[in-house]
Formats: structure tokens, sequence, C-alpha cells
């Protein structure tokens, strides 16, 4: 289901924000470009363009992009961590089993 809240609402610096690492999360878009922004083409041409920067979308730069895939990325070890286990019939947050069973 699609959360506006957590939505950035096109504002590329807000996609850290709403970098929720929920279990209820299937997959991300991120905005990312080398540099952050964008840029409109100029009257001179794409010949005065900045590298690295977007003009279509707002993009988060490489420097923020890589700590947000990072982030995204204990969330998925963690899940992964608590599946395993639940399949093991453990505690999913650690320590007895789940029926009170060592």
């Amino acid at each position: 289901m699609y959360n506006q809240a957590a939505n950035s609402r096109f504002l590329q610096a807000r996609q850290l924000e709403s970098a929720d690492t929920s279990s209820h999360i299937m997959g991300v878009m991120i905005e990312s470009n080398l540099v952050e922004g964008r840029q409109d083409i100029p009257a001179s041409g794409p010949a005065g363009l900045k590298y690295g920067q977007s003009v279509t979308d707002a993009c988060i730069s490489w420097e923020t992009t890589v700590p947000l895939l990072d982030r995204l990325r204990e969330g998925v070890q963690g899940r992964r961590q608590r599946v395993t286990r639940v399949a093991k019939g453990l505690n999913p947050d650690g320590g007895a089993k789940v029926n009170g069973h060592n």
C-alpha cells in the first residue's frame, strides 16, 4: 500500500527522511545522480550543462546516496535475520524460543 506520509513529495533532500526500513517495503526508487538537484538545459545548448546533474528530476547526490543504500541494506539484513529466527522457531528479536522453550 502506498504511504503518502512517507513519500518524499518530490523534494530530493527528503528521500533520506522517508528511508523507512519497515518490513512492509518491497522496493525503493531513489532519484540519484552524481550532483544533487536538477538543472534546465541552457539556451546556449547542452555544452553548458553541469556534468552529473539531472535535467529531469531533482536528485540526491552520490555522497548522500551511499549512506541511504547502506541504511536500506542494514534493514534488509535485519529482516532476513528475523525471518530465519522465526523459521527456526526462535523469538524474532532474540532470546528464548517462541513457545518458552530454550
